[in-house]
């Protein structure tokens, strides 16, 4: 793959579960392939339906736009040859897509999930820069729950943290909260 980090690891989908009761978060699991480090990853109602129709073994391709880019693909002949997950912007990460067309190599940056997506629907692996994976993979613990980045929650999510954080009196976490919505506003 061209523009390849120098060090690179490869992610699997290990899970896609519901994050709140109403239905309007959604926390994707990605997994090491050769390990067992997990990083979890937000996403709303839809981006959970896209992810779990473009992961099924014969994908009904449910979100228009990967319909589309697969039938170019097909058409143009050009091949998906892996993802990789490079950065966060804002609270969002962001991925290359390495893509092949005519022996010509290119990479096209998007959204990581839309990424994630296209990675599923063209059967093609998904890497994370080694770095960004240091800085946002997770442990599961025994009961099998896992932490969120805190570079990944939105104002609102953060704002409910602090509040939970102060009526724990749990006053480390609620400074640490504090100012990571100070630095965002």
């Amino acid at each position: 793959m061209i523009g390849q980090p120098s060090k690179i690891i490869r992610l699997k989908v290990h899970e896609i579960s519901k994050l709140q009761a109403d239905g309007t978060q959604y926390l994707l699991i990605l997994k090491e392939v050769d390990g067992k480090m997990l990083m979890p990853v937000l996403l709303d109602k839809r981006e959970a339906e896209d992810l779990l129709f473009a992961s099924n073994r014969e994908p009904k391709f449910h979100a228009p736009w990967t319909r589309i880019m697969k039938s170019l693909g097909t058409e143009l002949g050009f091949v998906v040859e892996g993802v990789i997950l490079t950065e966060i912007r804002g609270t969002r990460y962001m991925a290359q897509v390495q893509l092949l067309h005519n022996g010509v190599n290119f990479s096209m940056e998007m959204d990581a999930i839309q990424a994630i997506i296209m990675a599923l629907a063209f059967r093609c692996p998904i890497f994370i820069e080694e770095a960004l994976f240091a800085q946002q993979h997770s442990h599961s613990d025994a009961q099998g729950a896992v932490s969120l980045p805190i570079s990944t929650l939105t104002l609102p999510m953060l704002e409910d943290v602090l509040r939970d954080a102060l009526r724990d009196e749990n006053y480390e976490l609620a400074s640490h909260i504090r100012d990571e919505i100070k630095r965002r506003r």
